[in-house]
């Protein structure tokens, strides 16, 4: 198996409340399912592993605070 490494920078509209943490998710570019990756990180820096050589994969990231989770902001 192989793993990447995704880095974002924090949300500048944080809902007027500390940001929690973050959920990760990934996708098989093809498919319409998301899988979790993490879904409590407290970085902005994930591991994302299980992914199949030479298959392209989309990863999707959305800040939580105290008011929930916000939209993800996905890879291209």
């Amino acid at each position: 198996p192989t793993a990447c490494i995704v880095t974002w920078l924090p949300p500048i509209d944080t809902g007027d409340a500390p940001i929690r943490g973050y959920v990760v998710e990934k996708q098989q570019v093809g498919r319409l399912t998301w899988q979790p990756v993490n879904d409590s990180l407290q970085t902005c820096t994930c591991l994302v592993g299980d992914l199949s050589p030479e298959t392209q994969y989309k990863v999707r990231v959305a800040a939580v605070n105290e008011y929930g989770q916000g939209e993800f902001i996905e890879s291209e």
